[in-house]
C-alpha cells in the first residue's frame, strides 16, 4: 500500500459507523459495569447490526482462509477461524475513555457461542421475550467483536498501520498494541496480530 489506504471493501467503514453509534449512545448511558444490564430500542438497533456484520465477517474470513468451505453458522465459522486465527479468542478490546477491557471472542467454543452472540440472536428471533438481552454489555462486546474481525481480515493494513481512519473509542488491549504510524495525513494504529 502507498501513503494512503487502498480503496476500502467497506468492512472497515461499517465498523467505523458503528462507533459512531456507540459514541452517541454514550451521551444517553453512563457506560460502567452497573449499567451493563440497561437494554433500549437504540441498543438492539446497533446489536442487530453488529451481530448482523460479524456474520458478514466471518463467513468472509472462512471463505478466503477455506474457499470450499460452507460455514454458515457461529459453530462452523469456529473450527476455521479458531484453526487460522486462534489468537482471536483472547484478543483484547479497550475502551479507554471509559476503562473499559473487553475480550469479545473470549468464550467461543465449538459448542457454544460468545454471550453476546447468544443475545444477538435471542434479540433477532425472539425479541418479544428476550428484548433484555439488547443490553449495554452486549452492544459493547458486539461491536468489539467486529472491530477484532476487521483487524483480522485486514491483517496487513493493520499490522503496518495503514487502517485508517484510526478508531476514536476502540483500541487494542497492550498485547496487540505496536504504537501508531503516521503516513503523512493521520495517524495509524500498528496492531501486533
Amino acid at each position: 500500500m502507498g501513503i494512503l489506504q487502498e480503496k476500502s471493501d467497506g468492512y472497515w467503514n461499517y465498523f467505523l459507523a458503528l462507533e459512531r453509534d456507540i459514541e452517541v449512545l454514550s451521551r444517553y448511558v453512563d457506560f460502567c459495569s452497573a449499567n451493563y444490564p440497561t437494554f433500549s430500542l437504540e441498543m438492539a438497533r446497533i446489536l442487530l447490526a453488529a451481530g448482523s456484520e460479524a456474520d458478514v465477517l466471518l463467513k468472509a474470513i472462512c471463505n478466503r482462509e477455506h474457499p470450499a468451505s460452507k460455514a454458515s453458522n457461529i459453530g462452523a465459522y469456529f473450527a476455521i477461524v479458531s484453526d487460522v486465527v486462534p489468537h482471536i479468542l483472547k484478543f483484547e478490546v479497550c475502551l479507554p475513555r471509559w476503562g473499559i477491557s473487553l475480550v469479545p471472542w473470549e468464550s467461543w467454543s465449538q459448542e457454544s457461542p460468545p454471550g453476546w452472540w447468544t443475545g444477538y440472536n435471542k434479540v433477532k428471533h425472539h425479541r418479544d421475550d428476550h428484548f433484555q438481552s439488547a443490553n449495554l454489555q452486549y452492544v459493547l462486546e458486539a461491536v468489539a467483536a467486529v472491530y477484532v474481525l476487521n483487524l483480522y481480515w485486514h491483517r496487513e493494513a493493520a499490522n503496518d498501520g495503514t487502517l485508517v481512519p484510526m478508531p476514536t473509542l476502540y483500541r487494542p488491549g497492550p498485547e496487540q498494541d505496536n504504537g501508531t504510524t503516521h503516513n503523512g495525513f493521520e495517524f495509524g494504529i500498528n496492531y501486533k496480530l
